[in-house]
């Protein structure tokens, strides 16, 4: 695992806000929420369905708490990447009345071990900081004092056990309530957000008690790990800020926004993607950026240029795919474009900008709003920063894009989208996976990035961090290094062949990976070239799901054996040795994928299932294996809901010429050459 270095800044940046003295009281409503948006909730709630249903179930969830004991576990909390099933990779189910025995619902089995355990009393600490943050919204929005009272009590109870909760964990950073710092910072944001909610409840003393036991020495906790440009310490950077304000520590407030400005600045791409390339990391430096940038607006703080945050709202509408989801890239799971709604929601509060209002909109008014179950609005942000009216017709600009400081290029056209990876300096979170491949037609996603389990599992190494897990080509069974940095060679949108060229010579030393990608004529055409000085074995990798069926017929023997065509814990099965050209398909229920193959000399195929994403169904493998100093491998896929007139025919020929160059000849008597 990663070994993560403590780091530190003298970087100090003034604030405009003017700060309380010393001992003055919290007036509350500075931080999240203003008095101007508590004022503008009954207005929304009388005029929309939307805002009455989000503050029923917000009121009803308060009531879920607030007549409950306050009695969180008195240990600190484990590690949630434990929280994963041994035999399928997927997330255990938390259930609350059971410490000891942890569901999988796919598996239908119960574990149990002091590391799930201890995951279990993790999400119970940050359960009752969420309970204590929704009360602190009922008391102000239902006028509930009963909730206010439970809050306190909660306040109160970790602020007289704080400091007695020994130093715990082992990965990001270390925490007292929780099992890291990384964790620790997510639950005091949601207790400083209760203590704002009703500072107006408590008396003098239990202010001094909460800030002196609580919210100081946790922070000053959170400060001994700092994390540099990292989606960590966007989140620890939060937590710090929020206690600096409640505690009047105005050097412990400007080391945390020296951290976020820097953050902001280093740590987004010019596109607005977070830097560490991931979808699912990139939506959760915004869910430690959020409260930053409120609280910011809120005390009159100066976090930087907003141009790129802006970006952060926007950027991932240009990878969706079929049903709107965004690709799994680097660490992380499965997202969807649905997910962008709430950050949209705060964005157009924060930054005015008619943009997000659009996609907004487009997100509610789309069929991906009903399958997704975002048809109604749904935090409770939403009910006091969301705008009160959307644009009624709301529409979504998809098309080619280049992201170049991402490393990405999307191209959409006859109904195929596909997206190669370059890649760029991500980080510890980025994937052994240059020059990928991910594939779409209108219905479905064929060539995927399976994202990753949860850390704590052994295939997360072994697979879906693995460059064996990916489309693309794999030198001597061994993974690519990650954090290697590629470049597009060719970026063409315009006529009737859009074309992408990607090369990286750092994923291995001495080898040099280059990918094209076009689409025309109702197929995407694919030649990937690998070349060094020395002789390798290149294995040519692509899973689908669904079974996959060829023309070749295993072979007999040991013909076309191959040590290192272990991929995750399944070893693929030797087809034929000495083969020229190869026709298959990925069949399932909702489709087909076909495919035309052949390389630059007789290659050996190999098939059989591998993976699938983490708690779902194994994936059909195939892969191409040449050995020499040079490997080109060229493929023509065509999917049978292809939108072009030509969609369903399959390339009769496919071959490579002595020059290297990448031949298909299609159905209709037409040749394209890739070079």
């Amino acid at each position: 695992m990663q070994q993560i270095k403590v780091w530190c800044s003298a970087v100090m940046v003034v604030a405009t806000v003017t700060s309380m003295a010393a001992g003055e009281r919290w007036p509350g409503t500075r931080l999240l929420v203003t008095p101007q948006a508590l004022a503008d909730v009954p207005a929304k709630v009388a005029n929309h369905p939307w805002a009455k249903q989000l503050l029923d179930d917000m009121l009803a969830e308060a009531d879920r708490w607030v007549g409950r004991p306050v009695d969180p576990p008195t240990t600190g909390g484990g590690w949630p990447h434990n929280y994963v099933c041994p035999k399928d990779a997927g997330r255990l189910e938390f259930r609350e009345d059971s410490p000891h025995r942890h569901w999988c619902p796919r598996c239908k089995t119960f574990y149990e071990g002091e590391k799930l355990d201890a995951v279990w009393i993790n999400s119970r600490h940050m359960n009752f900081a969420v309970a204590a943050e929704i009360c602190g919204l009922a008391y102000r929005l239902g006028g509930r004092t009963d909730c206010a009272d439970w809050s306190r009590r909660v306040l109160l109870w970790y602020a007289e056990k704080y400091e007695s909760f020994p130093i715990n964990g082992e990965w990001a950073g270390r925490g007292r309530v929780t099992c890291q710092s990384l964790d620790e910072a997510v639950w005091l944001i949601h207790m400083a957000d209760a203590f704002d909610l009703i500072a107006d409840h408590l008396s003098d003393a239990d202010q001094e008690t909460i800030i002196t036991r609580l919210f100081l020495p946790a922070a000053r906790h959170i400060e001994q790990y700092r994390f540099g440009v990292h989606n960590i310490e966007c989140w620890q950077a939060a937590a710090r800020l929020m206690a600096a304000l409640i505690g009047r520590d105005d050097a412990l407030r400007d080391r945390a926004i020296g951290s976020l400005r820097k953050n902001i600045e280093a740590g987004i791409t010019d596109e607005g993607m977070w830097f560490e390339g991931a979808p699912a990391y990139h939506t959760y430096t915004m869910m430690g950026l959020t409260p930053a940038l409120l609280t910011a607006r809120h005390n009159g703080i100066d976090l930087g240029p907003t141009d790129k945050l802006r970006g952060m709202y926007t950027v991932l509408s240009h990878l969706a795919l079929p049903g709107w989801q965004i690709p799994a890239l680097n660490d992380g799971g499965q997202t969807s474009l649905a997910s962008m709604a709430y950050f949209l929601e705060t964005g157009s509060y924060l930054f005015d900008d008619a943009e997000l209002k659009q996609q907004l909109a487009w997100i509610y008014q789309s069929k991906l709003g009903s399958r997704t179950k975002v048809s109604i609005r749904q935090n409770p942000l939403v009910l006091l920063y969301g705008p009160a009216e959307l644009p009624t017709k709301a529409s979504l600009d998809l098309g080619s894009r280049l992201l170049k400081d991402t490393g990405l290029a999307v191209l959409r056209h006859g109904g195929y989208t596909a997206i190669v990876k370059a890649g760029r300096k991500s980080g510890w979170h980025d994937h052994a996976d240059r020059c990928q491949l991910i594939l779409a037609d209108e219905k479905q996603t064929w060539f995927d990035d399976l994202g990753t389990s949860s850390y704590g599992h052994p295939l997360y190494l072994d697979w879906y961090r693995h460059t064996a897990s990916h489309c693309t080509v794999m030198v001597d069974g061994k993974p690519q290094a990650t954090d290697a940095m590629g470049e597009f060679v060719r970026f063409e949108t315009a006529g009737n062949c859009p074309t992408i060229t990607v090369r990286c010579g750092d994923a291995y030393p001495g080898i040099v990976l280059t990918r094209t990608v076009a689409i025309v004529d109702g197929l995407v055409l694919d030649r990937f070239e690998a070349s060094s000085d020395t002789e390798h074995e290149y294995a040519f990798l692509l899973n689908a799901p669904g079974e996959f069926t060829c023309n070749i017929k295993p072979a007999g023997g040991d013909s076309g054996t191959s040590s290192h065509l272990k991929l995750g814990s399944e070893s693929l099965a030797a087809l034929a040795a000495n083969a020229n050209l190869l026709n298959g398909d990925w069949k399932e229920a909702s489709g087909r994928l076909g495919i035309t193959a052949s390389a630059s000399s007789a290659f050996t195929a190999y098939t059989g299932h591998v993976p699938g994403f983490p708690g779902g169904q194994q994936r059909s493998a195939l892969a191409l294996v040449v050995r020499g100093q040079r490997a080109v491998f060229t493929a023509a896929y065509v999917s049978d809901s292809g939108t072009d007139g030509a969609g369903n025919a399959r390339c009769t020929e496919v071959s490579v010429s002595e020059s290297g160059e990448a031949i298909f000849k299609t159905a209709s008597g037409k040749t394209h050459v890739l070079h």
